[in-house]
């Protein structure tokens, strides 16, 4: 009916990406010309007015009417933590998944994460053409070195998410699931300890180099990284059931937004589909905790009985049919 666009919608202010479709020209409804969205935020710095847009010419963002040059003064008025359905991959799917929680994580954290994440993947595309075409050129040491003092950076960064994740993964899981012991652990350049991390970049870059030069492909660095999500001491990959996953992932979302309480902030927290992922006693229990959070939350579920615990002074429901939103 339209009630997942709504928060899909919302995911792209805060995030400027979809969670479904990475080209936003999928996002425009088959036959128009653009889409937009607007929305007046409430934050530290006042009402602001955003408004996202893509036609033809590409994408364009605006802050209180002005193009918007500066991502970092956007993502510090709004930034979110989505949980829906499709997440389970973060446990069973590939590490990209898995890395790409850890650099969302960080990102809620210091939107300035971003940037280095961009500065390192562009060095990295330079290696990647100049394995390609098989011509080193004397070259090859110099993007590794870049490599080396941007990888560093990010996997120290990915360190600091990674331990304030823990505690609240723990505590979180506790609360949905029980008494399971659940961690956390980097593996690859990130597992490394902080000072033999440069170190130890940079002797398996020497390692790996002639295996690089003959596949053509760069084998080292932060972009191989992945992390273990352990279930009592087992990888939950190979061994977490259905359910525990569901519980692994929504545990992981939670620790997001109670590390970011910790940290005093308050990102939105996008639920999607709420009735479809946990039984209704592990459901209500999540609400619960839930209300006592100042996060500002939004739900959507084809079950308003799911809903029966919230205080309804806390609510504003709205219901959709065919596209079309209308309070409830």
């Amino acid at each position: 009916m339209g009630k997942s666009n709504i928060l899909e919608s919302l995911y792209v202010l805060c995030s400027l990406k979809s969670f479904r479709d990475h080209q936003p020209r999928n996002l425009v409804r088959k036959g128009m010309s653009g889409a937009q969205i607007e929305a007046g935020v409430i934050s530290n710095y006042g009402t602001r007015k955003l408004v996202w847009g893509y036609n033809q010419k590409g994408r364009s963002i605006f802050l209180d009417g002005i193009p918007c040059k500066n991502l970092g003064s956007w993502f510090n008025i709004v930034r979110s933590v989505l949980f829906c359905p499709d997440q389970t991959e973060i446990v069973r799917g590939r590490p990209e998944l898995r890395r790409n929680f850890l650099d969302r994580a960080r990102f809620t954290a210091s939107p300035a994460y971003l940037s280095l994440i961009r500065t390192y993947n562009k060095v990295l595309d330079q290696k990647k053409a100049l394995l390609k075409n098989n011509d080193d050129g004397g070259q090859l040491d110099i993007w590794n070195e870049q490599l080396v003092t941007y990888g560093v950076r990010i996997a120290i960064q990915r360190q600091m998410i990674l331990k304030e994740l823990e505690g609240p993964f723990q505590e979180m899981h506790n609360f949905i699931a029980g008494k399971e012991k659940v961690s956390l652990r980097l593996t690859g350049i990130s597992g490394t300890t902080p000072e033999k991390l440069r170190e130890t970049f940079i002797s398996t870059l020497k390692e790996k180099r002639s295996e690089e030069i003959r596949l053509r492909r760069a084998l080292v660095g932060p972009h191989c990284d992945d992390i273990k999500i352990l279930l009592d001491g087992a990888v939950a990959k190979k061994f977490a059931s259905q359910g525990q996953t569901r519980s692994i992932v929504i545990s992981l979302k939670l620790a997001e937004v109670e590390a970011a309480r910790r940290r005093g902030d308050t990102p939105i927290f996008l639920l999607d589909d709420l009735s479809s992922e946990l039984d209704r006693d592990r459901t209500q229990k999540l609400l619960r905790m839930l209300a006592e959070r100042d996060n500002q939350i939004w739900i959507t579920t084809t079950d308003p009985s799911y809903l029966g615990s919230l205080p309804m002074s806390l609510l504003s429901r709205w219901y959709v049919e065919d596209g079309v939103v209308k309070r409830n």
